[in-house]
């Protein structure tokens, strides 16, 4: 008993087993026998050294590698076959070509004909709302400065962007009243992507008139020898406004000469008030220097 020689296993047979006869016997050379079977075959299957973890990546991302690696007990070199599923669409124009799943299955099966398999999900999102390349910041403006166009331009992380805007203004078309020269314009802008994802802002335009008229001489204006309605027309025209031409002017001598004789020099003093539509003043006084 306990005696070889023992049967070699069989390990290019998938189905291979060994019957083994035990004998038992005592002192007395009384023995029973009896036999079992062990299956020595490849019943295992092969084993994944790194399971996959799935993931979720924006549209605007690389999706990674990923390869797994197999093993197994009795075969070096299983074979290994993969499928892959995606859900994604080919229309551009709709959120499934941004938002979508990858289904990646690989199959590794031994020469026994056991098999492993894993799956690996990639779910790609559109989350991101579109963002304007153009400043929508509240803005004070003056009446002389340009306004900022209202066509601006949005983008978004991965696919095309449509927009509305409503308009609103306080803005007066006649030139007569001040509003037509202080007013506010509201912006109301609404931009989607394909998925809809939703940028939603608005822009407040404050325009103002706050700049009074302004004389364009220094306080002291020399002239030749002129009359006083000469005198007015000259200062008239040197009085302007950033914004309007509509300027109601008001021109005063301050005091009358004692002589009009301008042949020695005449020195004659003028108080200009003038206002604007939106009631911006300007007082100044002006020396005119006469001399023929």
């Amino acid at each position: 008993f306990n005696i070889g020689p023992y049967p070699e296993l069989d390990t290019a047979n998938c189905l291979a087993y060994v019957d083994i006869l035990f004998f038992a016997k005592d002192n007395c050379n009384n023995f029973s026998s009896d036999t079992s079977r062990f299956n020595t075959g490849d019943n295992e299957a092969p084993l994944v050294l790194n399971p996959p973890v799935n993931i979720t990546v924006s549209c605007d991302e690389n999706i990674p590698s990923y390869t797994p690696q197999f093993i197994d007990n009795c075969d070096a070199n299983p074979t290994i076959s993969s499928e892959s599923i995606s859900t994604k669409g080919t229309n551009p124009l709709l959120c499934n070509y941004y938002q979508f799943t990858i289904t990646k299955t690989w199959t590794a099966t031994d020469q026994c004909g056991n098999s492993t398999f894993v799956i690996w999900i990639v779910t790609v999102k559109d989350t991101v709302a579109p963002i304007s390349l153009d400043n929508l910041e509240d803005m004070t403006l003056d009446c002389s400065e340009e306004i900022p166009s209202s066509d601006i331009s949005f983008t978004d992380n991965c696919s095309i962007v449509n927009f509305t805007l409503e308009e609103n203004s306080t803005y007066d078309t006649d030139p007569g009243q001040c509003a037509h020269y202080s007013y506010t314009i509201f912006r109301h802008y609404i931009a989607k992507d394909v998925c809809q994802n939703t940028l939603d802002t608005t822009q407040y335009l404050t325009i103002k008139d706050t700049v009074a008229p302004y004389l364009l001489a220094s306080d002291t204006l020399d002239l030749p020898c002129m009359d006083t309605a000469e005198i007015k027309g000259i200062l008239q025209s040197l009085i302007l406004d950033n914004c309007t031409e509509n300027v109601t002017i008001q021109i005063t001598e301050l005091a009358q000469p004692d002589s009009l004789d301008c042949k020695t020099g005449l020195i004659r003093r003028f108080e200009i008030i003038a206002s604007d539509i939106c009631r911006n003043e300007l007082i100044d006084t002006i020396v005119i220097k006469m001399v023929d």
